[in-house]
């Protein structure tokens, strides 16, 4: 049963493109089980559909205790990324190992920890990554940054070490 969904995001997967929900909030930081939920994108249609899922178990690395409201996928390689929630501190990016297995919980690999958010910032509460798999927004309540990958540049995960860009949008009630 889910207990605090998040965020979303769209990608890959055995039947072609899937939806992936993240039951990843955990305000308290006290959460035993926290889980990806993996839908096969549903057809539009004008009734209620029933869809099949798989619930993809995971734990960071040590056994932390981390909230995150952020989840995104690079859909060139399906991995899965989750930037977690930092109120006072610069938020980490954490991947989950591939391939997904329902059948085991996983424990996520930290890639690295973020510039965003600063002092100033509110904490990052959501995140998506272009078509193109060289940009990935980062939304704070406050402000929008993107990271844009370096044009020469073919390691995605070398994004999370550029300098974010502010892109203007409208501030999100707290």
């Amino acid at each position: 049963m889910a207990v605090d969904w998040e965020d979303l995001a769209l990608g890959p997967c055995p039947s072609g493109t899937c939806v992936f929900l993240g039951d990843i909030g955990d305000n308290l930081k006290v959460r035993a089980d926290y889980a990806i939920y993996r839908v096969p994108e549903p057809a539009v249609s004008s009734g209620v559909t029933d869809v099949a899922w798989e619930r993809f178990p995971f734990e960071y690395p040590e056994g932390a205790k981390h909230n995150a409201e952020a989840i995104f996928m690079h859909s060139a390689s399906g991995r899965l990324y989750l930037v977690t929630k930092q109120s006072a501190a610069h938020s980490e990016v954490y991947r989950f190992p591939l391939p997904f297995d329902a059948g085991r919980t996983a424990t996520l690999e930290r890639v690295t920890q973020l510039t965003v958010p600063t002092l100033t910032d509110g904490p990052v509460t959501a995140a998506d990554v272009n078509v193109c798999g060289t940009g990935v927004l980062l939304r704070m309540y406050n402000r929008l940054v993107e990271l844009v990958l370096p044009a020469d540049e073919t390691d995605f995960e070398r994004i999370f070490s550029v300098e974010p860009i502010s892109v203007p949008v409208g501030e999100e009630p707290v």
